[in-house]
């Protein structure tokens, strides 16, 4: 790889981490996300609940890869985005994930307007950009 390809790649990398982060709203408590929930809720036809943490080197990839990419060909359109930060592990992270039924980071799954979890729709662990697509898109047809 020459030198300025590499400049290149590690542009475009910083640019899909600065855009998965300006995407969605990112919470690390149980009352930040009720209330995230509340407030998406006439907005969105579904919201997507992303558990993430600093620590977690697949959720760096779906921060700078994944994100922007389904952002990039519409597939979160009329989709709102939660991302739970874990990253502190401490009371409030424990609460979140203990009523969300989550063990851990990566955690993605759909809710409706209530913060109900809709069926068929979480995925744990590594996923792909059409895999999550194909979720995203069974919700728009229900």
């Amino acid at each position: 790889m020459t030198r300025l390809a590499g400049l290149v790649a590690g542009l475009v990398l910083m640019a899909g981490a600065a855009v998965a982060d300006e995407i969605g709203h990112t919470v690390s408590d149980l009352a930040a996300y009720e209330a995230r929930v509340d407030q998406m809720s006439g907005q969105y036809s579904a919201i997507l609940v992303g558990i993430r943490a600093d620590w977690c080197a697949f959720c760096q990839v779906i921060q700078a890869d994944i994100l922007p990419e389904l952002l990039a060909h519409g597939h979160l359109r009329d989709i709102g985005l939660i991302k739970i930060d874990v990253t502190a592990a401490d009371d409030d992270v424990a609460e979140i994930l203990t009523h969300l039924s989550v063990w851990g980071p990566p955690t993605y799954f759909l809710v409706d307007g209530h913060g109900q979890e809709l069926p068929d729709s979480r995925v744990i662990g590594p996923f792909t950009v059409d895999d999550m697509a194909e979720r995203l898109a069974r919700v728009r047809s229900e």
